[in-house]
């Protein structure tokens, strides 16, 4: 369906489908750090590509490979389902599709609809193709324990409930299931580099360390890495049991 409304038989409510992608936002109206996030990205989203491959430049990595230590992380084997959470143009699932082939199931989660609209031109050759989904990180609209592993690729700094949106990662993914958040940041009390000093003046929110304090104690095999320049973490864990975030 290309055009049209997604109508709850429960509660009667409906959410508009445009360009194919449903629009399950929540809360409907976006406030704080969420609104200028979606702000921020449609509106540049036409140059996101671009930006960000000048931004691996400064970071001195290789794109291609950080994507494709990403996917391997999430330790995907045929048949298994896959979230990604700030999903942007669609870049991350294109090699998970790749990868993976019609031995997939892979949603692509994003708050700014251009961002995914472009994803859609990106995505469109694969069969399956990736399902693409506007909504907000800290409310996401899918059941409990239904993915086998989410990845939030650069995009946790810029929510407005970070932990929220960590917890609506582990509800929605399957027990023992695996969970890996990256973003660009700075580790915490150490001297800055000249490539961290250029990223700063780059990048918003750049300044911020890992979430990892907000992650909840019940998770399996927490491990924090740094790339080599220190420019950029990734999180990984596997959720411990079922879990429903208040």
């Amino acid at each position: 369906m290309k055009e049209g409304e997604l109508k709850c038989a429960e509660c009667g409510r409906t959410w508009p489908v445009r360009g194919g992608m449903p629009h399950l936002v929540f809360p409907e109206e976006l406030q704080g750090d969420d609104a200028r996030s979606r702000e921020l990205w449609d509106r540049i989203a036409r140059f996101y590509d671009w930006i960000a491959a000048l931004t691996g430049v400064i970071q001195g990595v290789n794109g291609a490979e950080v994507q494709r230590d990403l996917i391997a992380r999430l330790d995907l084997r045929p048949g298994r389902a896959v979230l990604e959470t700030a999903a942007g143009t669609g870049s991350n699932l294109k090699v998970i599709a790749e990868q993976m082939g019609d031995q997939h199931t892979a949603f692509g989660l994003d708050i700014s609809p251009r961002t995914l609209t472009r994803a859609a031109r990106k995505l469109r050759d694969f069969r399956p193709p990736p399902e693409l989904v506007v909504g907000n990180a800290a409310h996401l609209p899918f059941a409990d324990n239904v993915f086998d592993a989410v990845l939030d690729g650069y995009g946790i700094k810029y929510y407005s409930d970070k932990g929220r949106a960590i917890r609506e990662m582990l509800r929605v993914v399957k027990p023992g299931g695996k969970v890996v958040i990256t973003d660009l940041g700075l580790p915490p009390e150490k001297p800055r580099s000249f490539r961290q000093r250029l990223l700063l003046l780059w990048i918003p929110g750049f300044a911020d360390g890992s979430p990892i304090d907000l992650i909840p104690d019940d998770v399996k095999d927490l491990k924090l890495e740094w790339d080599a320049h220190e420019t950029a973490y990734t999180i990984e864990f596997h959720k411990a049991g079922t879990y429903t975030n208040p």
